[in-house]
């Protein structure tokens, strides 16, 4: 890896840690109020960073690993809930477990097909040709709002089952458990030029919700 590599993975490595530092400190502030809420305001406070990070860098492409990191940290929080009993139950540390394998495929998916401060996905650069003087607020709203209000929903599928201390391991979990890396479909990550087809970025949103339906299917189908 040149330095220029290293630099720039270690600007988004920076901009991360301070969007959870967000998270963290926006989760703090509102401990009294519900958790939907205080999870809702602190991914937004994370997003809010990022997109900071992306207009000092001059590329929307520094929210692509959010798709797949911002669940982990929702997940951990539902976890830490006082109703759960946290990894002392087989169905939650399951869940936490798969959801962790998914987000580093799909994170290092985006890793190794990443080239930089200076590769911007090419849907980004189109909707910059066309809106020109209003792409900054564009990106906020429709790069960025839009797919982490995806992700947040999505990921309201953990809580009821790694909120519950009473939750159990089913057959039905066996069946979700194999569908979470199965049968995907290889899908281009925003870069076509790529030897090898990614699921880094587009359509991960569906792949968050897919993700939480095939691992509290017990729920679903109540």
């Amino acid at each position: 890896m040149n330095m220029s590599m290293t630099r720039a993975f270690l600007i988004v490595i920076a901009a991360y840690i301070l969007a959870g530092a967000a998270a963290l400190g926006t989760g703090i502030w509102l401990h009294a109020q519900q958790p939907i809420v205080i999870v809702g305001l602190a991914d937004l406070a994370a997003t809010i960073v990022i997109f900071i990070f992306s207009v000092l860098t001059n590329n929307s492409s520094m929210y692509d690993p959010y798709w797949s990191v911002a669940p982990v940290p929702i997940a951990l929080f539902w976890l830490l809930q006082p109703g759960s009993d946290g990894f002392a139950n087989p169905r939650h540390v399951l869940i936490f477990v798969l959801l962790c394998l998914w987000a580093i495929r799909l994170t290092t998916n985006w890793a190794l097909q990443w080239r930089g401060l200076g590769h911007e996905d090419w849907r980004y650069r189109d909707i910059r040709k066309q809106t020109g003087f209003f792409y900054w607020p564009v990106s906020f709203l429709g790069i960025h709002l839009m797919p982490t209000l995806l992700v947040f929903l999505g990921s309201l599928a953990l809580w009821p089952t790694l909120s519950d201390r009473h939750t159990q391991l089913t057959w039905l979990d066996g069946v979700g458990a194999g569908d979470v890396d199965g049968g995907n479909p290889r899908r281009d990550g925003g870069y076509p030029d790529a030897p090898v087809s990614q699921q880094a970025r587009i359509g991960a949103a569906g792949d968050s919700a897919g993700f939480v339906v095939g691992l509290a299917p017990s729920e679903l189908l109540w």
